[in-house]
């Protein structure tokens, strides 16, 4: 498996700045890197069935990639076409946290990158940020860029 750096990516500011980051360290480091978005939901779609009643049948298994993360994604590729660095797109419902810490676990990465703002929905309600999550459960070292 090649070696791989995550960064989580939203198409904010911040966000651009660890992509930017993440670039620079795939080209020094000769790795691969994983773009990950997030499609914040309270009830993640692909846990068993947590509406409609038992004749509905069963819930879908594939869902489309929401707009929102096609155009991050075209602004990702546009962002790395000049640093000339291997990258794969990838998305999932969920935490933020959680789903980065997943992705950087399940590739083995080296480095998992992210932006300073990362607050997913419960983050905010409850005043607390990613970072600390993603930092503390990660398994490889976490570079935060402001």
């Amino acid at each position: 498996m090649a070696k791989t750096i995550v960064v989580g990516y939203d198409d904010q500011q911040p966000a651009n700045k660890a992509l930017e980051r993440a670039a620079e360290e795939a080209k020094a480091r000769g790795c691969t890197l994983l773009v990950v978005a997030v499609a914040e939901m309270l009830l993640d779609p692909r846990t068993p069935r947590q509406y409609g009643t038992l004749s509905d049948g069963r819930a879908p298994t594939e869902f489309p990639e929401p707009p929102d993360i096609t155009k991050a994604f075209e602004h990702a590729r546009e962002l790395l076409a000049p640093h000339d660095v291997s990258a794969e797109y990838v998305w999932e419902p969920g935490e933020p946290a959680s789903v980065l810490v997943a992705a950087a676990k399940a590739r083995k990465a080296e480095l998992l990158v992210i932006g300073d703002h990362h607050h997913g929905f419960f983050a905010k309600l409850f005043g607390a940020s990613v970072t600390p999550e993603v930092q503390r459960e990660a398994g490889c070292e976490v570079l935060v860029v402001s």
